[in-house]
């Protein structure tokens, strides 16, 4: 990925991850994620995972064709590379992070069904 096409702007890829943090146990999942990330990659910004800032919602099916509505509090990841996104080994990478999140949960008795992480292209306006 070429960086500085424009006077004032890089190149620049954003992996967001959302992680649930309802209790505890993932609680303690995202500290042990967060320290990982910190060793993958050369900066990272994350909210708080206690008492989170951000509430999501998820439908859960129940019998009769009828649904509850499931509160999910979210801590939210995001990480700036200069990856480029259409190279194998980026998707890879991607791939090994998502298995990593499920195993950090797992471990705390916590399986996630889905794992949500989200790859933005865009610039940075430097200077």
């Amino acid at each position: 990925m070429a960086t500085r096409r424009y006077t004032g702007l890089d190149d620049q890829v954003t992996i967001n991850i959302f992680l649930p943090s309802n209790n505890t146990a993932e609680r303690f999942a995202i500290s042990k994620i967060i320290t990982r990330l910190k060793r993958r990659y050369m900066g990272l910004t994350y909210s708080r995972s206690a008492q989170p800032v951000f509430v999501g919602y998820w439908r859960k099916p129940l019998r009769g064709g009828k649904y509850q509505w499931i509160r999910d509090e979210i801590a939210w990841v995001f990480i700036d590379t200069t990856a480029d996104v259409d190279d194998i080994s980026f998707r890879d990478s991607l791939a090994r992070l998502k298995q990593m999140i499920k195993d950090e949960y797992k471990n705390v008795y916590r399986p996630q069904k889905e794992v949500w992480i989200i790859v933005r292209e865009g610039y940075r306006v430097i200077g």
